[in-house]
């Protein structure tokens, strides 16, 4: 089955734990303006210096800066001077697709400390705070069955104008992703009840813009046909609505489950997968949604079912033939059958399977 870890985080390590090596961090650059006739000192400001980028040729892309963040003393709020460090899983370098984990978690301490930016415990590494903190799993899949995963989620979201997708009408390889819950700059329009989910394309992904990190690193054969479902734990305020307030580091993320996380980031938007037996719904009623339900499991398809519903005309009046076509429109279209079970691709079903959706 597929394994979840983490892509990338922003990471926050008190700076009265780090010794800075590269003094760029803390730096002071004043910025003085003059009046050009008289040559007066209008004003002056001073702010720490710019942050530290490593990108490597290779595709590899590591930031570190200085910032203020919040922290309770005795009980008290106070302001607190935090080293932060943006990171992800292409410092794994070759070991990309195992992700960030607790079994890679070491590597990813060794990459930061030979930057040689500043130097911490590997504890203190452990106890990082957390944030913008992506999951994912990577699965096979044909580009055809991908679209049908696609279209699968379509069906179940309980708000469909919420997903978005790129899909071209040729069968040339793209995108093919799917993503909630703005066409356009969707992390920044998430917010903790409509968080940011994705699937896309791996392979597109390390033939295009990652080509570079996947010529020096990676074997084809570790991407062609994979693609990927990441979801992102945002801030704070998220975290408590994912009811993991308590994962206080990212030692405590990584240590957790963190297909659950996945599980309900993902069931804010779908409808929920089981019967919905309404109060004021009839015996019949109730008995035919236990056969169609019945057949659906046993692998009927939508097809099936509808012809199960078209009554003769030579032995039946017209009422009884209308009354029946409403019925089964009356199933389907208010969702009292779950069409997700409906005979889907294998894609779909271990996906699906994986996120609960079942």
């Amino acid at each position: 089955m597929y394994q979840s870890k983490v892509d990338s985080s922003r990471l926050s390590i008190p700076l009265s734990e780090c010794e800075v090596k590269n003094t760029q961090l803390t730096d002071q650059i004043t910025t003085l303006k003059f009046n050009e006739q008289t040559g007066e000192q209008i004003a002056s400001k001073t702010k720490l210096s710019e942050p530290i980028v490593i990108e490597t040729k290779e595709g590899t892309y590591f930031k570190v800066y200085l910032d203020s963040q919040f922290t309770y003393v005795n009980g008290k709020q106070q302001a607190e001077q935090y080293l932060t460090i943006l990171v992800n899983s292409k410092l794994l370098k070759k070991d990309y697709f195992t992700g960030i984990t607790k079994d890679t978690f070491k590597d990813l301490y060794c990459y930061v400390m030979n930057t040689n930016t500043f130097m911490c415990s590997y504890d203190s590494f452990k106890n990082a705070r957390y944030n913008d903190t992506d999951i994912c799993f990577d699965f096979k899949s044909e580009p055809e069955d991908f679209k049908k995963l696609h279209k699968n989620f379509q069906a179940s979201m309980r708000n469909p104008t919420l997903l978005h997708s790129v899909f071209n009408s040729n069968n040339k390889l793209n995108n093919q992703g799917f993503w909630t819950p703005s066409a356009k700059n969707p992390r920044d329009q998430a917010t903790p009840s409509k968080p940011y989910w994705k699937f896309y394309s791996k392979q597109l992904d390390m033939e295009s813009k990652s080509k570079q990190f996947a010529e020096a690193y990676l074997n084809p054969s570790e991407y062609n046909n994979v693609y990927r479902f990441e979801c992102t734990i945002s801030n704070s305020k998220h975290k408590k609505r994912l009811a993991i307030s308590d994962l206080k580091t990212f030692w405590e993320l990584l240590n957790s489950d963190l297909q659950s996380i996945s599980k309900s980031i993902v069931n804010e938007y779908i409808d929920s997968p089981v019967i919905v037996k309404s109060k004021s719904m009839t015996p019949s009623k109730e008995v035919y949604t236990n056969l169609v339900t019945l057949a659906i499991e046993k692998g009927a398809t939508l097809e099936d079912i509808r012809t199960a519903f078209e009554l003769n005309p030579d032995n039946h009046n017209r009422v009884s033939i209308n009354r029946f076509k409403k019925l089964y429109y009356e199933l389907i279209n208010e969702r009292v059958i779950n069409l997700d079970t409906i005979k889907k691709d294998e894609s779909t079903v271990s996906v699906f399977e994986y996120l609960g959706l079942k």
